[in-house]
């Protein structure tokens, strides 16, 4: 049976090395020597029974069964996290969430909710990736991270998902005298 075969290391260093595009910054990420990436990634090779990466002259790029594993690695790390949690003893809440975020809102408007949620919940690691719209929905979709700050409500089709609104903005046009006193004269049109 696969499951037999497979360690939950193993999918640590999949996820690091597909992040990384690289054996040796994965390496580095997860503190081991490159030997021990290549040989996790070998032994992980060999449990699926297929080549998981493509090695390049500058990195690695996923194969086609790299990319069908890379969801299951995310869910099997997350499901991993959630076990831990469940059984600490602690009444505390403790673990990781990787968010993802607009980077422009990000600097505009989360760090101080941040500052408040560290000091609140001291346990709990948030790794905060910067992306776009549907890259963001796409990462979520994979469970490569938890939760994901959008400007706007989801398009179509991606009913699996909860959206909730955190916040209003308000967007102001800039415009040179020039340009301004055409808009008035002649309208927005």
């Amino acid at each position: 049976m696969l499951l037999d075969r497979l360690e939950g290391r193993f999918f640590r260093t999949f996820i690091a090395v597909l992040e990384e595009r690289s054996i040796s910054k994965a390496a580095a990420r997860l503190g081991y020597v490159q030997s021990t990436v290549t040989t996790q990634v070998r032994l992980l090779e060999e449990s699926v029974g297929q080549r998981l990466f493509d090695r390049l002259p500058r990195g690695v790029e996923p194969t086609e069964a790299g990319r069908k594993l890379e969801a299951y690695a995310y869910r099997f790390l997350q499901l991993g996290a959630e076990l831990e949690e469940g059984l600490a003893e602690h009444g505390e809440p403790r673990g990781v969430v990787r968010l993802q975020v607009l980077e422009s809102f990000g600097a505009s408007y989360l760090w101080d909710a941040l500052q408040s949620f560290f000091i609140k919940y001291p346990h709990i690691d948030v790794q905060i990736a910067a992306g776009f719209q549907a890259d963001t929905l796409e990462a979520l979709r994979d469970r490569r991270i938890d939760l994901g700050l959008i400007p706007g409500l989801g398009e179509e089709g991606w009913t699996d998902m909860e959206f909730e609104p955190v916040a209003r903005d308000e967007l102001i046009w800039v415009a040179s005298p020039e340009r301004a006193e055409r808009i008035r004269a002649k309208g927005w049109g």
